[in-house]
């Protein structure tokens, strides 16, 4: 395996979305602009670029399709997430809610999952559009859930974990799962790889959960920029 620089692969996953994102509406393609710029790590395409290389066709085309269509799934959630949740900031900016309306916010979030749908759409392995649907929907289930649990004074364990599970490690692990499929891994490298994925995307939430409870606000902005 070769050496991979990072910083390279995010640069290229930043002017690939970028350029997904350009609209001929100047509303919505601002708005999208406006989160795309407000930072984030990309962690879930570099995920499913590293775990390509666990295969025998790594860093393929379908790869990076899959790396920058995941991201815009992400993005669609961010955008969705400060509606329901009323926010005010993302990442230290004003939340298209606020700096736009709610309408502009929720059909910003759609047409970021439309680019990323029909991103997808170039890829031919069925497997691959089975696995980020299925996901999808449980995405759209994990919200519904957190949202009905908000005002419970009372959380179990088994609650707060399948919480967790699809509001944080359910991309990651789609990242880590999908990133060997583009691949062409062999089935066991890829049930592998998808608990891989599962455990760092747990750990990340539950990481990031203690924080909000120990750090300071200062110390916990600082943390998540990095």
């Amino acid at each position: 395996m070769s050496k991979i620089n990072l910083n390279q692969e995010i640069k290229k996953i930043e002017n690939s979305l970028k350029q997904l994102i350009q609209s001929d509406d100047s509303t919505l393609e601002n708005a999208a602009n406006h989160l795309l710029s407000s930072g984030g790590k990309r962690i879930r395409p570099l995920f499913v670029i590293l775990s390509s290389y666990v295969g025998q066709n790594p860093a393929n085309t379908a790869a990076y399709q899959v790396a920058t269509s995941l991201e815009l799934i992400h993005m669609a959630t961010l955008v969705h997430d400060d509606v329901i949740d009323l926010s005010d900031k993302r990442r230290g900016k004003l939340t298209i809610e606020k700096k736009w309306d709610q309408p502009t916010a929720i059909l910003t979030g759609n047409f970021l999952l439309a680019r990323a749908l029909e991103h997808l759409s170039q890829i031919e392995d069925h497997r691959i559009h089975l696995t980020l649907s299925e996901a999808i929907i449980e995405v759209c289930r994990g919200e519904l859930f957190q949202f009905q649990d908000q005002f419970r004074a009372t959380q179990s364990m088994t609650n707060y974990l399948r919480r967790i599970n699809r509001k944080t490690a359910l991309l990651i692990q789609l990242a880590t799962e999908v990133g060997a499929m583009t691949a062409e891994a062999d089935t066991e490298t890829v049930r592998k790889m998808r608990n891989i994925g599962h455990n760092i995307g747990m750990s990340f939430q539950i990481i990031d959960d203690v924080l909000d409870f120990t750090s300071t606000e200062k110390k916990l902005g600082e943390a998540r920029r990095k």
